[in-house]
């Protein structure tokens, strides 16, 4: 396992600070971060596409959070002598970076999917990276080094541990368990305290509440995912003494600054909310009502100051990224709760970006014909507009999920689907609308892929509407937004929004 994550670690930190052309002749100002270093791992394009560079993306951000967020995002390469050099412009003192790449032009990986890398103004870091081995050095590598240390901590599962999950008795697991985390914290606290005389006091603080947050963030996103399949078992850990005082074991010399500008700890207290909100009736999850305000009144009314403000962010960033348009039942009263100019920009974004009744985006795209289609070739109609990407199992469930729409408007000559792709390979997207998997007869299928993943390169459409969760759905009425988070698995609420439409 561990040498799993070595090798995932290499591949992705190695090709992530890789070659950004952007980057590669800049001379990087006092407040710049440069990154720069050889690349000497294994990993290389698969012999179909032994002539594609290895592309690695990068998305930095000033919200510390390990889900969704506001990303800007860059494409990096390697060079053919295995150098990288990258220049980031620094957004605030502190900032963070996730890191993903594309080993064979055809798929992204993400490596920091539980985990965000916080940099600082005027860093200056050298790496040496290949498979099972990495280094930092430089000015701030310090605290690249003890993060990734942090996240090498990880949990391997024994043959120990799936004999106890067929326990009857879910308090002998959830126990067992519990042992196991506490093991891994006091790990990662030890890490932290070899780092500390070298991190100071603010970063510090950070890596423990980080420890914290990483103690528990996957254990209870994992719960919210097994939620229906084995609602005892969730509702037995979520009526655990540990769970219930997940929150409150955290060292009280840890200032209110550093928990928020944790990118995992408000994450976990957040993570915690969903679960709370879960309503159980008779040993089965009751879906009959949502959780939406439960959660926001959770957060209201139990949490105070900075954590409370990133708290109502999260919530409004993971449910948008949803699709969810419930939360603007509750967007006007979040945002009177929210001081923060940081996140207050995060919230107006959201609404402006994402808001109904606006004139839409006047893209222009090409379809599978080679023909123009454009936004003024709707107009008088209902469009109901999908984005997808080849391998996205989401947007293959969606469209299994719109067939009976489809089937009851395909005939109507006010409404249209229109599908929208942003694969990289023009080939590929050919093939996908072929195979049906993602689109339907008779829609009109648009390509808006061929692109760089970069913030200042991608589509504008893409862009315009800062979309980084697929599938997205919108529905437009005359070429103006009419429903920009339309239900993404609810076919009466759907054909409704539609008829209003009409």
């Amino acid at each position: 396992m561990i040498g799993k994550i070595f090798g995932s670690l290499t591949a992705l930190l190695i090709t992530i600070l890789g070659g950004n052309v952007a980057g590669q002749n800049t001379v990087p100002s006092p407040d710049d971060v440069l990154i720069e270093g050889i690349y000497q791992d294994t990993i290389k394009p698969t012999s179909a596409n032994k002539d594609k560079d290895i592309e690695v993306i990068l998305r930095i951000s000033k919200f510390p959070t390990v889900g969704p967020g506001k990303f800007d995002k860059y494409v990096c390469k390697v060079d053919k002598q295995n150098r990288f050099r990258f220049v980031i412009q620094s957004p605030s003192d502190f900032f963070y970076m996730d890191i993903g790449f594309v080993p064979n032009n055809s798929f992204k990986i993400w490596w920091t999917r539980d985990s965000r890398y916080i940099l600082q103004k005027g860093d200056r870091i050298h790496c040496t990276l290949s498979h099972g081995y990495f280094q930092f050095s430089g000015k701030g590598a310090e605290k690249l080094e003890c993060q990734s240390q942090l996240f090498k901590i990880q949990y391997s599962t024994t043959r120990e541990d799936l004999a106890l999950e067929k326990e009857v008795d879910p308090n002998v697991y959830l126990e067992y368990f519990s042992r196991k985390r506490d093991s891994l914290l006091d790990l990662r606290l030890a890490n932290v305290r070899k780092f500390a005389p070298v991190l100071g006091k603010e970063l510090t603080e950070i890596m423990i509440a980080n420890c914290y947050g990483m103690k528990y963030y996957s254990e209870f996103r994992g719960q919210r995912i097994l939620r229906q399949s084995y609602p005892n078992k969730v509702n037995a850990f979520i009526n655990t003494k540990e769970f219930k005082n997940s929150g409150n074991n955290l060292p009280q010399t840890i200032s209110e600054k550093s928990l928020v500008a944790s990118p995992v700890y408000c994450d976990f207290l957040f993570q915690k909310i969903l679960l709370e909100s879960l309503v159980f009736k008779e040993g089965k999850l009751d879906n009959s009502k949502s959780i939406i305000p439960t959660a926001f009144a959770n957060i209201e009314n139990n949490y105070t100051g900075l954590v409370k403000e990133k708290l109502l962010t999260l919530f409004f960033l993971y449910y948008n990224s949803m699709g969810n348009p419930e939360i603007m039942n509750h967007f006007d009263q979040g945002v009177t709760l929210v001081k923060s100019p940081d996140y207050l920009e995060i919230l107006t974004d959201i609404k402006q970006r994402k808001s109904n009744g606006k004139p839409f985006f006047p893209f222009e795209m090409e379809d599978e014909n080679g023909s123009l289609v454009r936004l003024a070739d709707f107009k008088d109609k209902i469009v109901i507009l999908d984005f997808w990407f080849t391998g996205c199992s989401g947007c293959a469930t969606l469209t299994r999920f719109l067939k009976p729409v489809y089937e009851k408007y395909k005939d109507n000559p006010r409404v249209k689907f229109v599908t929208v792709c942003i694969d990289s390979d023009k080939s590929m997207w050919m093939k996908s609308v072929k195979s049906g998997v993602y689109t339907h007869t008779g829609s009109i299928n648009l390509y808006a892929g061929g692109h760089s993943a970069s913030t200042s390169q991608m589509h504008p459409l893409i862009k315009a509407y800062d979309i980084k969760s697929y599938p997205t759905l919108f529905i437009l009425k005359d070429t103006i937004m009419f429903s920009s988070m339309p239900p993404l698995n609810n076919n009466e609420r759907l054909m409704e929004i539609i008829e209003e439409a009409l």
